[in-house]
């Protein structure tokens, strides 16, 4: 998950807990405040592990690093963050991801902002 402040700053959150649907596990809680234009943005690994082969024949991901410059780009665009950042992780994969690819926005004035899948 991805903390962003009014300020376009933001903070990666890690992990409170081990991968979900890996067996009975304790999982830890974080309570974050929201203030403002503030928004919560939480990927699945489909999203943060969209790749492409580069020239040299390596792989390359999209990463946290292309989640926060989708987010920022839909900002600055006024458009949906959570179908920016699916969108942007799919282009980045040439059109086709292997895995699940969800996003979640959360904004404390206007709610959940989107659900995109």
């Amino acid at each position: 998950g991805f903390l962003f402040g009014s300020d376009g700053r933001h903070v990666q959150l890690g992990p409170t807990g081990p991968v979900l649907g890996l067996g009975l596990h304790s999982f830890g809680q974080r309570a974050l405040r929201l203030l403002g234009d503030s928004l919560l943005v939480v990927v699945t690994d489909g999203v943060t592990e969209a790749r492409r082969r580069g020239d040299d024949g390596t792989w390359s991901f999209f990463g946290g690093s292309g989640v926060v410059r989708a987010v920022d780009g839909a900002r600055r665009t006024d458009s949906d963050p959570a179908r920016a950042v699916c969108a942007s992780a799919a282009a980045y994969a040439g059109g086709t991801l292997s895995d699940d690819a969800c996003a979640v926005v959360f904004s404390p004035v206007g709610g959940i902002a989107a659900i995109a899948g």
